[in-house]
């Protein structure tokens, strides 16, 4: 209120737990009272504005303060009395009269500011703008106007050659989200960020025997650890999947494979032909050789 009592309108609207204008002389009425007295604050009387248990009206605690000032802007206070208020307080309605300016200030576009490290920018060529800047700005410089326009185009030229050395700003790419998640995963990188947070406040150090960096290293091994467990349970999970759908479910087998082609050789680490497995990468060549080749050679078999 002190501060913006001189130069703001107030207005306070709210319960205020008592009656102002009864008789009770309560503690919590008289530091209302002279709260409005010190801040030359009025109120005006609308009526009872609880309504107690049983559905009656019972006191008046609801009020709105406006400073004497501003008196005459006041045009009403009224209570107002709705069939589908739910609350057990009134509402209250204050009507005043006011003006609203529009602001004639124009929303300026956000340019980011522009960053020079000097000492890897090319100064050959910032020394070039700058030259062929000045000679066409310090031109024809005779009266007070002219020497004005060319302080600006000067300034024109200074920014449009720093602009020009200045370094491209990083793309930042986001990281990579987990492709798996786990209870254990999520417990991991808790402990990760507070190794990690513990290390920084700690002067982020180097030294390999310190506590705080051996801790960090250690949450992320953990993690990292956890996270390559979980995606070959997954591997797994989906191999099995798709052996158990090749024999039971045709459609879901196709649908699997389907969304699997292009990664089968992180999938399945082995090939079966015939009664014989593969399982290295020389036997699986050498399996999917001896299946090709029978397939090529001609049969007397009915089905065909």
């Amino acid at each position: 209120m002190t501060t913006y009592e001189q130069t703001h309108q107030i207005i306070i609207g709210g319960d205020f737990n008592e009656e102002i204008f009864g008789s009770n002389s309560s503690m919590r009425q008289k530091y209302i009272v002279t709260f409005m007295y010190e801040h030359r604050l009025c109120t005006k009387e609308v009526g009872k504005t609880f309504i107690s248990a049983n559905g009656s009206d019972c006191t008046a605690i609801d009020y709105i303060l406006f400073q004497e000032t501003f008196k005459e802007s006041i045009i009403n206070i009224s209570k107002c009395e709705f069939t589908a208020n739910i609350s057990d307080h009134y509402p209250l309605l204050l009507s005043l009269d006011f003006e609203i300016t529009k602001s004639s200030n124009k929303k300026t576009e956000f340019k980011p500011k522009v960053k020079v490290k000097w000492d890897k920018a090319d100064l050959s060529k910032y020394t070039e703008i700058i030259n062929e800047g000045l000679l066409t700005s310090l031109q024809d410089m005779k009266t007070k106007d002219d020497i004005e326009k060319g302080f600006y185009d000067i300034t024109a030229v200074i920014t449009k050659a720093t602009k020009v050395i200045a370094q491209k700003p990083k793309v930042r790419k986001n990281k990579p989200k987990l492709q798996v998640m786990s209870d254990e995963i999520l417990k991991a990188i808790r402990n990760k960020k507070t190794a990690f947070y513990y290390w920084k406040v700690n002067g982020r150090p180097t030294d390999c025997l310190d506590p705080f960096l051996f801790e960090k290293k250690i949450t992320t091994q953990e993690l990292r650890k956890l996270c390559r467990v979980e995606a070959a349970q997954k591997r797994i999970q989906d191999r099995n999947e798709i052996i158990v759908a090749s024999s039971s479910n045709k459609t879901l087998f196709y649908k699997l494979i389907k969304q699997q082609r292009g990664k089968l050789s992180r999938r399945i680490d082995e090939l079966n032909v015939g009664d014989n497995i593969y399982n290295t990468p020389d036997q699986i060549m050498e399996g999917w050789k001896k299946h090709f080749g029978q397939l090529a050679e001609n049969t007397l078999d009915e089905k065909f």
